[in-house]
């Protein structure tokens, strides 16, 4: 294979290398970020009634901090669009409960307008939490809109605990999605009164599979490179 790399000529190794240089471009085209509406964030006390407490259009993390009844909360909340994958990340749930008061708080957090990942894609919805006081329940959906719960991803994931722990579960399936489309969390945390913390990170995620072909030509660039670097050696 050196032997036939060093006696290409320059004619050949020029037009190898802009076809390469092509494809590179054409990888890179299919990862670029595309635009996404802002995160949204709700909160209640029932499940039923909702109050937006963060929407900012234009940006694609939210963050809001406060007190909702009863509970201390700090939520932050990230969102990604390629073109080949659409992720909704919660990177920061944080809830305690006011002194001796126990209840429940659902925090809602969505994201709609995402063009990547339609298609055949894969659907993925994981939770992972650090400290429960009580329970704690998950779900995610994707829709055509904010907070849609039109199609859920897989089921409920729930924990159960008191005090610190480690806690995560994943779940996953194939679903064709058209564009563009919503994706959101809700999330129910219990607290049975006193100060005890819940804290948890949640990702939605939908992703086309990248195609056979794309990954042979990710993999005959890195050979190509290979085998230039020992040309120049044999040289």
């Amino acid at each position: 294979m050196v032997v036939m790399c060093s006696e290409l000529g320059l004619g050949t190794m020029g037009y190898a290398v802009n076809m390469m240089k092509a494809a590179a471009v054409a990888v890179v085209a299919l990862l670029s970020p595309m635009t996404a509406e802002a995160v949204s964030i709700a909160l209640s006390t029932d499940g039923v009634t909702y109050t937006t407490v963060y929407s900012d259009s234009g940006f694609d993390n939210a963050a809001s901090s406060g007190i909702f009844g009863g509970m201390y909360y700090n939520v932050s909340g990230t969102s990604a669009d390629l073109s080949g994958s659409s992720v909704l990340n919660t990177v920061a749930v944080s809830i305690t409960s006011q002194r001796y008061h126990g209840g429940s708080l659902y925090v809602a957090v969505s994201e709609d307008n995402y063009t990547g990942g339609v298609g055949a894609a894969n659907l993925g919805f994981s939770m992972a939490a650090t400290s429960l006081s009580g329970g704690l329940t998950g779900s995610s959906f994707v829709g055509s809109g904010l907070f849609d719960t039109s199609n859920q991803i897989g089921s409920d994931i729930a924990f159960v605990g008191d005090g610190v722990g480690s806690f995560s579960d994943f779940y996953g399936e194939a679903a064709n999605l058209n564009q563009p489309f919503s994706m959101s969390q809700f999330f129910k945390i219990d607290h049975t009164g006193g100060s005890g913390l819940t804290s948890f990170t949640a990702t939605t995620i939908a992703a086309v599979p990248l195609p056979a072909g794309a990954l042979l030509l990710l993999t005959g660039l890195g050979g190509f490179s290979l085998l230039r670097r020992r040309a120049k050696k044999a040289a």
